[in-house]
């Protein structure tokens, strides 16, 4: 398989190696804003179920996901990357999951690992965007 931008989006994914998305269910992922060094550790899925009417019943069918093109789903992040450019950051492929469990075990796993809602920068600034870790507020 080609390791061209059009097969992996804005994703590096040196820690992972070429890949097919299909043989997959997600990925962990880091956001690092190059300049600053503030991060965001994630998880996102390469497809996910729709379900439609039809014929008076509902039917499931698995839609790819926007990954290729993803930032993220934390306001901050989003708006620092409108604000600064996305050249600015790096969009990194941790770990690829086979399965739901997996990845949402996978992201808290490499949250708490990384101390995402209290690590800080040099300068006291959070080091991580994550304000918290399977939607538990801290």
């Amino acid at each position: 398989m080609d390791a061209c931008h059009d097969n992996y989006g804005h994703w590096d994914i040196s820690l992972v190696g070429e890949f097919d998305a299909s043989d997959w269910f997600g990925f962990i992922y880091l956001i690092r804003d190059r300049e600053s060094s503030r991060s965001y550790i994630g998880k996102k899925q390469f497809r996910f179920k729709r379900s439609r009417q039809v014929a008076g019943r509902k039917r499931k069918k698995l839609v790819d996901s926007d990954w290729k093109d993803y930032t993220s789903s934390c306001i901050p992040l989003q708006d620092d990357i409108v604000a600064f450019g996305k050249p600015r950051f790096q969009f990194i492929i941790l770990q690829l999951c086979s399965g739901k469990a997996e990845l949402s075990y996978l992201e808290e796993q490499y949250q708490y690992s990384a101390r995402v809602i209290t690590a800080r920068l040099p300068d006291g600034t959070p080091k991580f965007y994550n304000r918290t870790i399977a939607h538990r507020h801290f």
